[in-house]
């Protein structure tokens, strides 16, 4: 019993582990880079006309505060970890002096719709092409089809998306690369609006489709029965579940049928058998 709570708890810690270590990377590569967002800020302002020396100093402090780049490298990092903690990330330096949390709160939920429609698409498709993989093992479609979605599984998402941009959105430019809908479109829910959003989710959603549904696809092989069962019976009491490659598991709720071609099926328990005709030597299931 106290094995399962053991192991939520690993995971949990490792979880956090990686979480901690992710973001503290994320912190000293932004902040060892040679580049001073403050100065680059105000280079952006100067070149819009000459600035009061004074002013430009004033905003140069306040630049540094609200970036969190004052003091050591040390001191940056604590009062960084205080401010996420707080929700405050500062402003966005590609869109000052907006928020970043800001920025987010307005993309997250395109990026839920987008992950949630494209995990349940991903499960589904994958399981279905499994099952019929893993039954009809000599049609050459779904080995192809197979073939194909295992392939993509170790490409990076980033690395298919970057593909997919390049062939749909400059090669052959049928999709758009960039927004959630078209610009000056009418946020009336309507079905063109719902049209055009689909047609600006297709290229990320493409991406996570093609790469995910490998994984679910030989999971669900490894439980498709090689061929088709039969159950052959010697009594009314006793059936032999076997395959003509090896003794294949028909489902999990079956687990006297062994996988290994080694050993003998063993008989199911009678209690579970089906009561067969004695005449009868072999009824496909």
């Amino acid at each position: 019993m106290t094995s399962y709570p053991v192991f939520v708890l690993k995971r949990f810690g490792q979880f956090l582990l990686v979480v901690f270590l992710g973001i503290s990377a994320t912190f000293f590569i932004t902040h060892l880079t040679p580049i001073d967002p403050v100065e680059e800020s105000i280079g952006a302002i100067q070149q819009m006309g000459q600035s009061d020396p004074r002013a430009v100093e004033l905003m140069r402090e306040s630049l540094r505060e609200l970036y969190g780049v004052g003091g050591s490298i040390w001191q940056q990092y604590l009062h960084f970890w205080g401010r996420l903690a707080t929700g405050d990330l500062g402003p966005s330096l590609s869109a000052f002096p907006t928020p970043v949390s800001a920025i987010i709160a307005r993309a997250l939920p395109w990026t839920i719709g987008l992950m949630t429609v494209s995990t349940v698409i991903t499960f589904l498709l994958g399981n279905m092409i499994g099952a019929l993989a893993g039954y009809y093992r000599k049609n050459m479609v779904l080995k192809a089809v197979s073939l194909v979605f295992i392939a993509m599984q170790p490409i990076p998402y980033y690395i298919l998306a970057f593909v997919l941009i390049i062939l749909f959105g400059y090669i052959w430019p049928i999709l758009p690369i960039n927004g959630g809908y078209e610009m000056n479109t009418n946020l009336q829910l309507s079905f063109a609006l719902v049209l055009d959003i689909l047609r600006h989710s297709l290229l990320p959603a493409l991406s996570l489709i093609l790469v995910g549904t490998g994984g679910w696809l030989i999971g669900m092989r490894r439980w498709s029965p090689i061929s088709s069962p039969r159950i052959t019976s010697s009594s009314p009491n006793s059936a032999v579940y076997r395959s003509a490659e090896s003794c294949a598991p028909i489902s999990p709720a079956m687990p006297w049928c062994r996988s290994s071609p080694d050993l003998p099926c063993r008989s199911a328990p009678s209690s579970m058998a089906p009561s067969l005709p004695r005449s009868s030597s072999a009824i496909p299931v």
